[in-house]
């Protein structure tokens, strides 16, 4: 992988690792990248994505955290020149956010995945890829805010080790 497409802010993270096995892990193992964006992970964290991944017979496993209904396809919009549009179709006939079913956003806490899966599919996700659902509140740091939020995620923690504020 040519060093100037990793030095990118878009560089994706299959490309990183894809790189990297391909030059300094020759040997045919699977891999758990973890990414510095997660102040809150655990090992735990690490232990299940690779058990899940090895139990389910999956290419990858993923750490995925349930997204807000507010956040929603069918309950978000887009701006065209100005106006609100529902960004589904679906969108206008949802009248509560409980009639939704759930959804859910990769945390960034572990991508477990077979070494041939990436090198093959050059995708950490793909149509056989194993959810690991996240229960617990945990900061993905992407923008400054989401450092706030760790730090207050964090803080609590310290405050309330065995009984934290979202148990």
């Amino acid at each position: 992988l040519d060093p100037v497409v990793l030095e990118e802010d878009a560089a994706l993270l299959v490309h990183l690792v894809t790189g990297t096995v391909e030059r300094d892990h020759p040997a045919a193992f699977d891999e758990r990248p973890h990414e510095p964006t997660s102040p809150l992970r655990e090992p735990t964290d690490i232990e299940l994505s690779v058990k899940t991944l090895l139990e389910t017979g999956a290419d990858s496993s993923v750490t995925v955290s349930r997204i807000d209904a507010k956040c929603h396809p069918h309950k978000v919009f887009s701006v065209v020149e100005g106006r609100l549009r529902y960004f589904s179709e679906k969108g206008k006939s949802i009248q509560g956010r409980q009639a939704l079913g759930p959804l859910y956003a990769r945390n960034g806490l572990c991508y477990s995945f077979r070494r041939e899966t990436l090198l093959t599919k050059r995708a950490l996700i793909t149509d056989n890829t194993a959810s690991v659902i996240t229960e617990r509140p945990v900061a993905n740091v992407d923008e400054p805010i989401d450092l706030l939020w760790a730090e207050f995620l964090l803080e609590k923690l310290q405050q309330q080790p065995t009984n934290p504020v979202w148990s």
